[in-house]
């Protein structure tokens, strides 16, 4: 894959960034989607953060200062212990199951279906029923009429370069060349699909325009409507 080590921002609306990021498994190189909020006051609010480089965090602290820390699901789990170290006053939230799974990193908060006061104003959220082994937390960011999720979705609609083993992955998760898609792999862990499709409705209705996902390409246009369409199996 022709993924670089770069520290480039994507900027999609006014205080609203992205960074992939390449992620290797073995032979398997992919990407990992770290987002970047500006809030109030400079404070910057990082939603499942890449690999920590000293040049990434000049990037950053040229937006603002690094204040909030997001481990959006049980499974994007990788690269924390650099960015404690890197920002031990910042505040580093995590949904239910990562603290207990890494008692060595000190995660402050736990993330639930409300947001806290530090960000209510910018942001609503919601706690994914029915998947306990990710426990995938989305947001939504309506100054920018954007939706944040992690591995809900992966949206692979062309072929940015993936090596042979990357192919030959994403088409056994059922994610090469597909837009906006449920990977096989995270349907084997829907324990509650009544409860899973309660969810996919209350984001839908958010009615974004913006769908990021924590792998692939952000959807532009239409993102409210292509996550129905990706769990439209769940209403058979």
């Amino acid at each position: 894959m022709s993924l670089s080590e770069t520290s480039v921002l994507t900027q999609h609306a006014p205080n609203l960034w992205t960074l992939a990021h390449p992620l290797r498994l073995g032979l398997v190189e992919f990407d990992h989607v770290m987002t970047v909020v500006q809030l109030n006051d400079d404070q910057l609010w990082i939603h499942s953060p890449v690999a920590y480089s000293p040049a990434l965090a000049q990037v950053l602290e040229a937006l603002g200062t690094p204040t909030f820390f997001i481990a959006p699901n049980t499974f994007h789990d990788l690269y924390w212990k650099a960015w404690f170290e890197a920002y031990p006053q910042a505040r580093f939230y995590a949904v239910p199951g990562v603290r207990e799974a890494h008692t060595e990193l000190p995660f402050t908060d736990v993330l639930t279906n409300k947001p806290p006061a530090e960000w209510r104003d910018a942001f609503d959220q919601h706690l994914v029923g029915g998947v306990p082994k990710i426990n995938e937390i989305a947001f939504f960011h309506p100054a920018s009429n954007s939706a944040i999720l992690t591995d809900l979705v992966f949206n692979y609609e062309t072929d940015p370069g993936f090596n042979f083993a990357t192919r030959c992955m994403l088409k056994m998760a059922g994610t090469y060349n597909r837009r906006c898609t449920v990977s096989r792999l995270l349907r084997l862990y829907l324990r509650d699909k009544a409860a899973v499709r309660r969810s996919i409705d209350e984001i839908a209705d958010w009615d974004f325009a913006r769908l990021i996902v924590g792998h692939g390409q952000p959807l532009e246009t239409k993102g409210s409507h292509a996550l129905r369409q990706a769990y439209a199996f769940l209403s058979h």
